[in-house]
């Protein structure tokens, strides 16, 4: 098979002879490239380079007198041995018509096995670009036509004669999910790299939300679409656009055969559209899939950019609401109104020389951290190597001075100074510290366990002897280890159920839980006040799969958790990466309201691993390079801490997964050089003191205000679309100076730079400019202006119920909330609805005792009640507008907040 690329145009009056190609190497380029005129070699080009840049060549045309002629651009390295992969290719590749040629509309031609397709070439002067891409294994090579609005039409292969009605694609902005559930949305604009798709799936495996991946793109108009693909299939998928299914297939006879997939039909709005592909069982290899347009014209104007091959989206004009707040107010959750300090955390796994580097340990300093996490090896390293099978020989062992003189050469100890490393870096930082208590030695794991970090033990009794002996051991070492989490995402080692089974347990749920129930005991003996928490799942309690609600991990893990384990642990864990922070804040209500339903009591909730980055996208490019960095991962990070900052009653701690030496590192790996993740922590150091106000209910701008002493800190994170100016407004006495420092990517998207300008505050107004894709932090000064001491105290309760799902078997459900307080009309009453089903709100009638409500928002709506709707017993309603929707809805939790003002003393 090969990967080809033709040009075909007529000749004006004025012949040039010189013509000017362009496109993109790099490190999955072909090495042997032929240029082609009318079939005949007239140039070779060498696409493989160590980094991505695009490139020029020149190359002379023969003179003849035909009409039309053709340019073609064949990769021309040997076939790989496989008839079925791909060679590898990777172009952006467009052609800068000489002065004088006639433009002829039929232009670059991609010929991929049995299927054809043609693209126009741009206006004169405007190359189209064509990216390919090919690995030589023949998994998800794409062809992403690049370009403002390319038309593709089908072509058989054979004849060149046309296929059937013309496949239009339209100015696409394609988003990237890690996590398909509305979360990440990492938008690529004219130029995708490599989209993951949903290759492989098995129920239970370490990563099930992996089955499903969706695609966001921008329709111009509305009209019907067409999906195509091609797939090797051994079990079912799923095409859903919007949330709703508009094709399936099975599995056919010969799994191993690449099997052509299309569906008409599809309909597409003008607007915002997203596609969802999904493995429902079994295993889909997808070569390749996309999504075409038809019967629809557009405007084919080409798009030049010689910089980095990924540009953002365009921002639009925006109305924002206004930012809010009064720097006398000071918002008070149940007792809880000032940031937690370890929200502003990291994990860190080999930290290097941090107490020899001057500059990496002031820039540390100057992010005015509060916690860490490590070490991992507390447990393995401190166990015994050799086989014991009896509880009173370990006592023994543990009693000796093996344990702790084991910990102190393991790892080359010696040599490295590693843990004294971790050690004196967390006193010297002011670091609190979360231990990872997973990890035993192979002789103690079921057959077949990884060993070492991870490991299944097949003698709960004995691992849990282990884990407390560690933690005794060492103890003289860390007297401030005082908090650690039992075994590091328990629930992605689900290839050991057979054996967990045969041990007598009803499945890894409850075979951790019992793990769990041991341990407390053992520490509670051995390690008297240590923290345990639990059970540090790789995803929130309920996630997505695709628009469809994951409900199995709140089934099987936390729900049981919750009512069967709840004595056994102090605080609540698990991890997070590239989640949607509104959807990690209705998780966060749920686990609230579980608390106040079961037990009329809370526990503090952990992530101690929170991240944004894609790995396909660091496997390409490297994710720790600016703009990639900032845009995938830093901007929205910055908006996750202030989400998460803003909650104190909710969270207790969200750690930044790591410091270094990662794809994720705050430092780039095999440097001390500071991304632009360090940029955000530096940025958000002052944001440690009672908060003022917050939003974070807007995907397109969240907001964090606090103040500390005489100043007042405004945080501000921006969508990159949302071209809106910023109104911020205080009480009409406040005047003076706003100090307005802004990261964002230079205009050549090269790199983050900061700015800083002076925006005055005239009687509590200012307007700042738009800034899209952007963090800002805004600093005033109250200097002599007097600032009340009032605290704005919020009275949260929780319905009786919590986690019911509405669908066709359940369209509807009640739930009471009972109020003790009445309410008064000058107290504010708002009514918080944590839902899972972003898309699916709109399709949910509530009613208020009987009261309609309207109810908008994802995952998070708040709503204003009348204070005269408010009585001691409230009934919240709760009915599908359409019982038959195929887009399930989950109510997770809802609360009465009522907000009152109190005095707190004057400063």
């Amino acid at each position: 098979m090969r990967l080809l690329s033709r040009w075909t145009w007529g000749k004006g009056t004025n012949s040039d002879a010189t013509c000017e190609l362009q496109y993109l190497s790099g490190p999955l380029g072909t090495s042997r490239a032929e240029v082609r005129w009318n079939g005949k070699v007239i140039a070779e080009i060498n696409a493989r380079s160590p980094k991505w840049e695009v490139r020029s060549a020149s190359f002379s045309i023969p003179e003849g007198s035909e009409d039309r002629a053709v340019l073609e651009l064949i990769d021309a390295d040997p076939l790989p041995p496989k008839a079925d992969t791909q060679p590898d290719g990777f172009f952006v590749s467009g052609l800068r018509i000489p002065q004088g040629w006639k433009f002829v509309p039929s232009a670059i031609r991609i010929t991929v096995a049995e299927q054809s397709y043609l693209l126009p070439a741009a206006s004169r002067g405007e190359p189209v670009r064509l990216w390919t891409v090919g690995e030589g294994t023949g998994a998800n090579p794409e062809f992403i036509p690049v370009g403002e609005r390319p038309q593709i039409r089908r072509q058989d292969a054979a004849t060149g004669a046309r296929g059937k009605g013309d496949l239009v694609l339209p100015d696409v902005e394609f988003a990237i999910r890690r996590n398909p559930d509305g979360s990440q949305e990492a938008d690529f604009r004219r130029a995708v790299c490599r989209i993951a798709a949903p290759d492989a799936y098995e129920q239970g495996s370490e990563h099930p939300q992996g089955r499903s991946q969706t695609f966001v793109f921008d329709s111009p108009v509305s009209g019907q679409a067409r999906f195509v693909g091609r797939a090797k299939i051994a079990g079912e998928w799923s095409v859903a656009i919007d949330g709703a299914t508009i094709g399936t297939g099975k599995a056919v006879k010969d799994p191993e055969q690449w099997t052509d997939i299309a569906v008409d039909g599809i309909p597409v709005k003008a607007g915002v559209n997203r596609l969802t592909i999904t493995a429902i069982r079994g295993k889909t290899f997808w070569d390749f899939f996309a999504l075409d347009l038809m019967d629809s014209s557009f405007l084919i104007k080409g798009y030049t950019y010689s910089g980095w091959p990924v540009a953002p989206p365009a921002a639009g004009p925006r109305t924002n609401a206004p930012i809010s707040f009064d720097p006398g107010v000071v918002v008070q959750v149940r007792g809880e109104s000032r940031v937690q300090p370890r929200v502003f955390g990291i994990t860190d796994h080999n930290p290097p020389r941090i107490l020899d580097n001057k500059a990496l340990r002031g820039a540390i300093q100057a992010m005015n951290l509060g916690a860490i996490k490590g070490p991992d090896h507390i447990v393995d390293d401190t166990a015994p190597q050799e086989r014991i099978d009896s509880l009173p020989a370990l006592d023994a062992y543990y009693h000796s001075d093996v344990p702790l003189s084991q910990y102190q050469t393991m790892w080359n100890e010696a040599s490295r100074g590693w843990k004294r490393q971790l050690r004196e870096a967390g006193r010297a930082l002011s670091l609190e510290r979360i231990a990872v208590l997973s990890g035993i030695p192979k002789w103690a794991e079921f057959p077949g366990s990884k060993g070492g970090h991870s490991g299944v033990p097949n003698d709960l009794k004995l691992a849990a002897r282990m884990v407390s002996g560690g933690l005794e051991t060492i103890r003289p070492l860390w007297p401030e280890l005082r908090m650690g989490y039992l075994w590091n995402e328990p629930d992605s080692w689900w290839r050991w159920d057979k054996d967990i089974i045969g041990a007598g347990y009803q499945g890894y749920s409850d075979y951790f839980r019992a793990y769990l129930s041991t341990v407390r005991k053992e520490l509670d003996l051995r390690c008297p006040g240590f923290l345990l928490g639990a059970p540090s799942t790789y995803a929130p309690p309920i996630n997505f799969v695709g628009y469809s609600v994951n409900l199995e991990k709140w089934k099987t893990w936390w729900n049981p958790l919750l009512r069967e384990s709840w004595r056994d642990l102090n605080f609540f864990d698990f991890h997070a990466y590239g989640f949607d922070p509104r959807q990690i804040l209705a998780n966060l209500d749920v686990l609230a309201a579980a608390g106040e339903s079961l037990y009329r009591e809370r526990k503090p909730v952990t992530m101690t691993e929170v991240g944004y980055a894609e790995s396909l996208i660091q496997k390409a490019f490297g994710i720790q390079s600016e703009p990639a960095c900032w845009r995938y991962r830093s901007l929205p990070y910055a908006r996750y801490l202030l989400a998460m900052a803003a909650e104190p009653d909710r969270i207790w701690a969200a750690l930044y997964y790591d410091l270094n030496n990662h794809e994720y590192g705050m430092f780039r790996q095999g440097g001390m050089e500071p991304t632009s993740m360090a940029d955000v922590f530096l940025a958000l150091a002052p944001m440690r003191g009672d908060i003022l106000g917050s939003d974070s209910q807007d995907p397109a701008i969240n907001w964090l205000a606090t103040r500390s002493g005489k100043s007042v800190f405004l945080a501000i994170v921006t969508d990159e679309r949302n071209g809106g100016s910023l109104p911020i407004r205080l009480p009409g006495r406040f005047n003076g100076t706003l100090e307005v420092r802004r990261l964002c990517l230079n205009p050549a998207l090269s790199d983050v730079v900061a700015t800083t300008e002076q925006v005055p505050l005239v009687a509590g107004k200012a307007d700042l400019a738009p800034m899209p894709g952007s963090l800002i932090v805004v600093r005033f000064d109250l200097g002599d202006i007097p600032a009340t001491g009032h605290a704005r105290r919020v009275n949260e309760t929780f319905a009786d119920q919590f986690v019911e799902k509405l669908d066709a078997a359940q369209p509807a459900l009640r739930w009471t909330l009972r109020c003790e307080k009445p309410a008064s009309p000058d107290d504010g009453v708002v009514l918080r609805i944590s839902s899972f089903g972003p898309e699916a709100v709109g399709n949910v009638a509530f009613h208020w005792n009987g009261h309609p409500l309207e109810v908008k928002g994802a995952f998070r709506s708040e709503v204003e009640i009348p204070a005269e709707w408010i009585s001691g017993t409230n009934v919240l309603e709760a009915r599908l507008r359409n019982p038959e929707s195929r887009i399930p809805f989950v109510l997770g939790a809802a609360s009465l907040r009522l907000s009152e003002s109190v005095l707190i003393g004057g400063e």
